[in-house]
């Protein structure tokens, strides 16, 4: 699996500016809805690994528990410590988000065990990728990267 912070530097910032439709630097919503998701991330990994440290079982381990595999540090590089109102605020956008594009794809539920995990069900999706390139097209700023 890519590293976290292979998987967010290439989300991009989405500020654009378009002579018609956003004559003032505005943001497309989707570039928001991804910098909220990376500071829950974020916060979620830091409240993981300040709680090991407080039960003095040191930093975090790799996913395969491997002590001498380290986790992937990429928390420790992004410089984020959100407050607990930006998070409040994040957790709050998303909901909104959700509920606005209110996703109808259906989600078969394994017979065995009634759950969905949500993955190989077909989907209808927008073409992020056409998004993106709009947005770098019209970026007010050569800036790559999450917002942090």
């Amino acid at each position: 699996m890519e590293s976290m912070h292979a998987i967010w530097a290439i989300v991009g910032r989405g500020f654009v500016h378009h002579p018609e439709l956003a004559p003032f630097i505005s943001n497309v919503a989707v570039f928001h809805q991804l910098h909220c998701l990376h500071a829950i991330v974020v916060s979620y990994h830091s409240a993981i690994e300040e709680a090991n440290l407080t039960k003095g079982e040191g930093a975090a381990v790799a996913d395969d528990g491997d002590p001498e595999d380290p986790p992937d540090d990429y928390i420790h590089h992004t410089g984020t410590r959100m407050t607990l109102s930006h998070i409040q605020h994040c957790f709050d956008y998303l909901r909104q988000t959700l509920m606005c594009a209110a996703d109808t794809n259906l989600e078969v539920l394994d017979p065995v065990t009634h759950v969905t995990s949500g993955w190989g069900q077909p989907k209808q999706c927008r073409d992020y990728r056409s998004v993106v390139a709009w947005a770098e097209k019209w970026a007010n700023s050569s800036d790559t990267g999450i917002l942090t």
